[in-house]
This record gives structure tokens, sequence and C-alpha cells, in this order.
């Protein structure tokens, strides 16, 4: 968390370069970072406990980053 790019990110940037490079599809990097505990934090607001929890918490940290990566896109919100 103190700005500097760990070995996941590096990873995740060359995968996004090979990907634009093959495709020519713009990339976009998102900031992830903190979302898993956003996640359980929402998990645990609607007491989601147990294996449904096991079962849901990356879908959810995933909706977290898109509707990061969408406010970002309209910043007027």
């Amino acid at each position: 968390m103190d700005g500097t790019e760990g070995d996941s990110a590096k990873s995740a940037r060359e995968f996004a370069a090979a990907l634009k490079e093959k495709t020519g599809i713009i990339v976009r990097m998102q900031d992830e970072r903190g979302t898993t505990i956003t996640a359980h934090n929402l998990l645990n607001a609607t007491n989601t406990r147990g294996k449904k929890r096991k079962n849901v918490v990356d879908s959810v940290a995933a909706t977290i980053i898109l509707q990061n990566y969408l406010d970002s896109q309209n910043p007027t919100k």
C-alpha cells in the first residue's frame, strides 16, 4: 500500500502488454488493492457467513473492481 509495485502487479502489467501486442486491444489497468477487505466488510454487513461467504467473496471483490473502474470513467459522480 506504499505505492511500490509487487510481483503480482508486475506480472499483470507484463500480461497486459502481451495482450495488447497480440490483439491490439486497449488494456486498462485497475488498482484492486483492498477490494477483498471491502468485500468482506460488505458480506459482514449482510451477515453472509460460512460456505456461502467463501463462495462469493471473489465475485464481490470483482464487482467492486468493476464498479471502481466505471466510476473512474465518469468523474462527475
